[in-house]
């Protein structure tokens, strides 16, 4: 049997997985239940033209992001974990199949795409991008 997690076990919250995995929506929801601030790290990481921003600027930006006691954060920036997860009260990995993690990501690029929704910095997914480019998100997963 499984003990009741305390409210401060849940203060700093990272939550991490693979593209498609829903670490963005999971989050987004846990700190709502929370009553926490929601922090997505590509919103941090991501200039115009998907430019990524310089490292020294990013963790400036994540240590500012996450200057308060209570946060849930999602992402999985490698160069970010020495700032984050020394803090964080609670790791959630998001662990699902391949088959579900490419169907979401698939289905997404297809609606950002066609939609032109723009994420990070007013950048957009297109179908060019997720389709045909080294960059796809697509092949991300793949690999």
């Amino acid at each position: 049997m499984h003990e009741p997690v305390a409210p401060e076990d849940l203060a700093r919250v990272i939550v991490v997985g693979t593209s498609g995995s829903g670490k963005t929506a999971f989050a987004r929801q846990l700190a709502n239940a929370l009553g926490s601030v929601h922090i997505e790290l590509d919103a941090l990481y991501w200039n115009r033209g998907w430019q990524p921003k310089p490292e020294s600027e990013f963790l400036h930006l994540v240590e500012a992001a996450t200057s308060t006691p209570q946060w849930v954060v999602d992402g999985n920036y490698q160069v970010a974990r020495n700032v984050l997860w020394p803090r964080a009260t609670a790791i959630i990995w998001l662990n699902l199949g391949f088959i579900t993690v490419f169907g979401r990501v698939l289905l997404r690029s297809l609606r950002r795409g066609a939609l032109g929704e723009p994420l990070y910095s007013g950048n957009r997914e297109s179908l060019s991008r997720s389709f045909l480019s080294s960059e796809s998100i697509l092949l991300w997963v793949v690999r």
